[in-house]
């Protein structure tokens, strides 16, 4: 007995010399990430409207025909009224317009689709301001209103200059160009959208399409020199990536205007052949 009386006697001694050194109390174990709850991203109300939204939107799914554009026309509607409804919380409401957007652009509403667009990219720029942009831009193309979807589509491309939707934005701005018959305008875009590629993949398109706009203006040599350089881009990049060798390749066997170019280059043969054939002297 007085054994384990002079044990506890010792160990109470220890305990009050480690406190008296100032040593901090064991931490305490930490919690599990699944212990910690999660802060909801919006608020109460503004979750329950969008949800209720959501399921019109779910009842789009399996239709067809008119009872399909029905359903996305009830859908989009609801997205609209929850963002109105939860306009004090823009985040939320940037959300419920950005749906709504994408519902109004498969229901074919273009105009409602551009609204909702540009509403989403106001109300919470972080997330929606660059893909908002870019499709409002879109609608405006299809509405035909070509100056107002390019200076979109530069906004939309100067947000985040490196993403792959800036690179969008600006070969669309090259296809806007073209279609108003600006050729000499749209090579210049295209030209800008080689120079600000980030990847091989966007390099080898972004040439493409300034191929063909030199081959719409008859620069045969031009369009040469572009495919020359979207082939040296795919050699450089092989030797630091070898297994993208067999992809890019296809990507540069696919080129629209490679085949373009040979046409224009046989037809410049026929041609010549034919004047020589008139030039000979006949007997």
């Amino acid at each position: 007995m007085r054994v384990w009386k002079q044990t506890w006697v010792c160990m109470a001694m220890l305990v009050g010399a480690v406190a008296a050194q100032g040593e901090a109390p064991a931490a305490p174990i930490a919690q599990s990430q699944s212990q910690v709850a999660k802060k909801p991203m919006f608020g109460e109300r503004s979750r329950a409207a969008l949800a209720a939204a959501r399921q019109e939107a779910m009842k789009v799914r399996g239709l067809q025909g008119d009872a399909q554009l029905a359903a996305l026309q009830n859908a989009a509607k609801a997205y609209d009224v929850a963002a109105v409804q939860i306009a004090d919380e823009p985040k939320a409401a940037a959300q419920a317009a950005f749906s709504a957007a994408e519902l109004w652009r498969r229901h074919g509403s273009v105009g409602e689709a551009e609204r909702c667009y540009l509403a989403s990219a106001s109300l919470d720029a972080e997330r929606y301001a660059q893909r908002g942009k870019l499709g409002a831009a879109d609608m405006q193309r299809r509405a035909e209103k070509h100056e107002q979807a390019i200076a979109t589509y530069r906004d939309a491309a100067a947000i985040d200059p490196a993403t792959a939707r800036a690179q969008t934005a600006r070969l669309w701005i090259g296809r806007v160009l073209q279609t108003m018959g600006r050729e000499v305008d749209a090579v210049v875009a295209f030209r800008t959208a080689v120079a600000s590629a980030v990847t091989t993949s966007q390099t080898i398109e972004a040439i493409n399409y300034l191929a063909s706009a030199l081959l719409v203006g008859g620069d045969l040599a031009g369009a040469s020199q572009a495919l020359a350089q979207a082939d040296a881009a795919v050699s450089t990049a092989i030797v630091e990536k070898p297994e993208d060798a067999e992809r890019l390749h296809k990507a540069l066997e696919s080129m629209s205007a490679r085949r373009a170019l040979q046409r224009a280059q046989d037809k410049a043969v026929d041609a010549a052949a034919d004047a020589q054939q008139v030039d000979k002297p006949r007997g």
